[in-house]
């Protein structure tokens, strides 16, 4: 992990280095072990280090290579170094040595722009060409590692996190109003920031910038594709059991001991088995888990599934409570961590979980972030049934699944048959002659097309479109309908708020100077799991099936055919709860202070609603107003943001 910033003047002013420097001091936590600035002309890079790779020891960041005139600043992993050292055979010298970014520049001379075909890894890199007079910035193809930007007519600037950007007197720090409505929307545009002119580069995206203006494009997109056909599910499972090792493998490259963020969900503890089993084969250091617990949310507690997985060797545990709330000054340092409201209440007991990690002298952790996704839960499949008339099969695994994941009977049936068969129309019309015999109107929906339920203030609503706005978003991640397994899948690993959550982890991980690696975010991996047939992802009413058979004989049992999650709405209410109390946000001068953006009476009376009398949307949008809320008065008392600038 790296931290990296810059600014490149188009009208041609001197970069200065003492302000580059200011830059690079706010981003120490990212890279304790070097830090260092270039400026030539009118450019200037500072790059800091964390040396968690071998490669890394040696490596000098920023570093201008003098013969192609090419200056670099990364935060990378590259995880096919092997690979990419095969096709870059004949370059001068021997290149098993270098650092994940010279193997960068090095593709970057042999192929230019084309070199993102060749990379796969976790990386931010910003390459300044000087015969081209081009900067030439890109992200990895899921946005694992942040970089920000501010352009204007004058310059462009450029940073690991936004800290870094707002030390430049020339960038403002106001609100983004667009961010706070997308926010409390629960949408995403994957570009916009809670700060005014400060964008964040997309995933999978570059961007190219000289002294004609800056281009932004996409390189790269996850697209369904061919279907694998395999003999038998031992093909299937070898085939899993193959690469995913691999992605995880690629990830145990390190300096020192290796963490795992072991929740005692299916993808956490087989991400953890699988490191375990690795480290073991390697003659390497035992892996230290992280967990939390609950000591009086009984319900919210996991232990009974971390336990059995530490019980089977070769893992050291740590634990952290994850109910004990924060003071004030903790939760001000995990604001001041996110700049940005704090979207989701487990982020304090993860947030804790890195400090014990740190003190324990660790500084790489896996997590298993999300494998729902790239496995996939493969109800896409109970879509492919409906449309198929293939109904009994539906009806076997809809049941299954209900029974497994503890879901009412008959729900998940009513549900696809609704929806996605050719008995939709049937539906319809008994559903009219329902309503006109008990002599009832029809209900207009508004999921999807309005904010007429949301806390938003109807000025400010007004003033921004909102409404234009939040349809304009849906549009976007709903262009295109998800009528199968696969286009279910993308769609789910391409919603925009993927990226943004797994930014936040980056970032608390960070603010202790720990790299968070996610097995489950490995390209290759990705790519393979949306080639899989739809029965197996889903089989039996068991979700993630292919995954559940692949570490059927690394994990206890219990833990592998385990089904459904544990409920945290208890543990959401009582830490909004606290934040109300920690920032006073029930009193009248503070509910006033964000009634420009959020309905003071509907603020009002969420705050004096507890949660767990809320039903699900409710429950969000309390603990988002409160997260809010808190953030707006923590960002006035500390930088005096004046709102009202759209």
């Amino acid at each position: 992990m790296s931290g990296i910033a810059g600014i490149y003047h188009f009208d041609g002013r001197p970069a200065d280095p003492v302000l580059v420097k200011k830059m690079a001091a706010t981003l120490h936590h990212r890279g304790p072990d070097r830090q260092a600035v270039w400026c030539e002309d009118n450019i200037g890079f500072a790059g800091l280090l964390l040396r968690t790779t071998p490669e890394s020891m040696h490596e000098k960041l920023p570093w201008y290579d003098s013969e192609a005139q090419v200056a670099l600043t990364a935060d990378a992993r590259i995880d096919n170094r092997k690979e990419l050292l095969a096709l870059l055979a004949g370059a001068t010298g021997d290149l098993s040595t270098l650092s994940d970014s010279r193997l960068i520049l090095e593709a970057y001379k042999k192929w230019g722009i084309d070199c993102l075909r060749y990379l796969i890894g976790d990386f931010a890199v910003v390459l300044w060409d000087q015969r081209r007079r081009k900067i030439f910035a890109f992200r990895d193809h899921f946005g694992i590692r942040p970089l920000y930007y501010h352009v204007t007519e004058r310059f462009f600037a450029f940073a690991s996190e936004i800290r870094a950007l707002l030390v430049l007197p020339e960038v403002a720090c106001e609100i983004n109003e667009g961010r706070i409505a997308d926010f409390m929307a629960c949408q995403d545009d994957g570009r916009s920031t809670f700060y005014r002119g400060i964008f964040s580069l997309r995933p999978a995206h570059f961007l190219l910038t000289g002294t004609r203006g800056m281009a932004e494009k996409r390189y790269w997109s996850l697209q369904p594709g061919p279907l694998l056909r395999l003999r038998n599910n031992k093909e299937y499972v070898e085939a899993f059991t193959e690469i995913f090792s691999e992605s995880v493998r690629c990830r145990l490259r390190s300096t020192g001991p290796v963490g795992s963020h072991l929740s005692g969900g299916l993808d956490s503890s087989s991400v953890s088995c699988m490191a375990r089993d690795l480290l073991r084969e390697e003659k390497r250091e035992q892996l230290h888990s992280f967990s939390f617990f609950f000591k009086d949310l009984k319900s919210c507690d996991e232990r009974r599934y971390i336990r059995p997985v530490v019980q089977q060797g070769n893992i050291l545990p740590h634990y952290v409570q994850a109910d004990r709330f924060p003071t004030r000054e903790e939760y001000e340092d995990l604001q001041d961590t996110f700049e940005e409201a704090v979207a989701a209440f487990n982020t304090f007991p993860v947030w804790k979980i890195n400090r014990e990690a740190r003190q324990s002298g660790i500084s790489v952790l896996l997590d298993g972030f999300d494998g729902d996704s790239t496995v996939s839960h493969g109800t896409g499949r109970l879509i492919e049934l409906a449309r198929s008339m293939r109904w009994i099969k539906l009806i076997r695994e809809a049941e299954g699944y209900a029974g497994h994941f503890f879901i009412p009977r008959g729900q998940l049936t009513y549900y696809y048959l609704r929806n996605y068969s050719c008995l939709s129309r049937l539906f319809d019309r008994a559903g009219r002659i329902k309503r006109t015999l008990l002599n009832k109107q029809e209900v207009p929906s508004t999921d999807g097309n309005s904010l007429e339920n949301t806390i938003l203030a109807r000025d400010f609503r007004t003033r921004i479109n909102a409404d234009e706005r939040y349809q304009h978003l849906r549009n976007q991640q709903f262009s295109r309908k998800a009528l199968d397994e696969q286009k279910w899948q993308v769609r789910n690993l391409t919603d925009y708020g993927m990226p943004r959550l797994l930014g936040l982890i980056d970032r608390c991980a960070a603010r202790f100077s720990i790299e968070k690696r996610f097995p489950f975010w490995d390209k290759r991996l990705i790519t393979f799991c949306l080639s899989l047939p739809a029965e197996q992802k889903l089989d039996h009413g068991w979700n993630r099936i292919i995954m559940r058979r692949a570490m059927e004989s690394r994990m206890p049992q219990s833990v592998c055919w385990r089904g459904g999650k544990t409920d945290l709405t208890a543990h959401a209410d009582i830490f909004g709860s606290t934040l109300v109390e920690i920032y006073q946000l029930q009193r009248k001068e503070n509910i006033a202070k964000i009634s420009g953006y959020l309905d003071r009476e509907k603020v009002f009376h969420l705050l004096e609603n507890p949660g767990h009398n809320l039903s699900g949307t409710k429950a969000i949008q309390r603990y988002r107003t409160i997260a809010l809320m808190a953030w707006y008065v923590h960002m006035q008392d500390k930088i005096q943001i004046q709102p009202g600038k759209a």
